[in-house]
């Protein structure tokens, strides 16, 4: 618990986000805009939650030693185990996301409010070449310094981060019975399935949703199904081809 937060909504008797106001992790965004990952559910050993070298930080067991990760899981490998790490709360999921959005970008903060609401109103207007539109717009003001260092799990991060800082409800690296689902966004009316290739093609990702029966984990839910199936271009640092598809 952060005391000052604690005594902050105590004073003003209102429930906001005091815990990250009170400690922007300035240097730590400055770490993921050098080699960006997708931190919605991550794992790490034991040896490496505990390790830390001031001189050479690692970012993950550092952002879970300083409070911006928590411990959401574990599974046993023989005497060893593997943590799973993601966000404590969705104040802190939100509030650590949109702040690496102007790092992320060369855009202000009026071209990155437009860029949000343009992808919020497209996606609960059922809109998907408007919300992929407004994707590619973003990733337009994306340094190419940002993603000529990575593969397909840096685009996918961006993207990632990119939604949330939206405000749509994502998550990233969904687990099937058959596979992980890249992305999943759900909104009132509507579930968009999102499976990402790098220099492949749309149709690979379809088919991948397709053949893994991604959609059913969904059926129950009562929305409309939609797949989307997106190929970025490493080249041109862009979405490139986008599939779309009616579950």
């Amino acid at each position: 618990m952060n005391p000052v937060s604690f005594g902050r909504c105590l004073c003003e008797r209102k429930f906001k986000g005091y815990w990250y106001e009170t400690g922007t992790p300035t240097f730590l965004v400055n770490m993921l805009k050098r080699h960006p990952v997708d931190l919605s559910q991550v794992e790490v050993t034991e040896e490496e939650l505990g390790t830390y070298e001031p001189s050479n930080p690692s970012l993950v067991p550092l952002l879970y030693q300083t409070g911006y990760l928590t411990i959401t899981g574990f599974r046993a490998l023989g005497n060893k185990r593997r943590y799973t790490l993601g966000f404590p709360n969705e104040e802190v999921s939100d509030a650590f996301n949109s702040s690496l959005m102007p790092v992320y970008t060369d855009m202000d903060g009026i071209e990155l409010g437009s860029i949000q609401d343009r992808c919020a109103e497209a996606l609960l207007a059922h809109d998907v070449d408007g919300f992929v539109e407004a994707m590619r717009d973003f990733f337009a003001n994306v340094p190419y310094t940002l993603t000529d260092r990575g593969g397909e799990q840096v685009f996918q991060a961006i993207l990632y981060t990119v939604l949330r800082f939206v405000g749509v409800c994502v998550r990233a690296e969904v687990v099937t019975n058959r596979g992980r689902i890249d992305a999943v966004i759900r909104c009132p009316d509507d579930v968009y399935v999102i499976e990402i290739k790098l220099d492949k093609s749309a149709q690979e990702a379809m088919d991948q949703i397709r053949e893994k029966g991604y959609a059913e984990k969904y059926r129950a839910s009562g929305r409309r199904i939609t797949l989307i199936g997106m190929n970025f271009s490493s080249e041109k640092r862009q979405i490139g081809d986008v599939l779309v598809e009616e579950a």
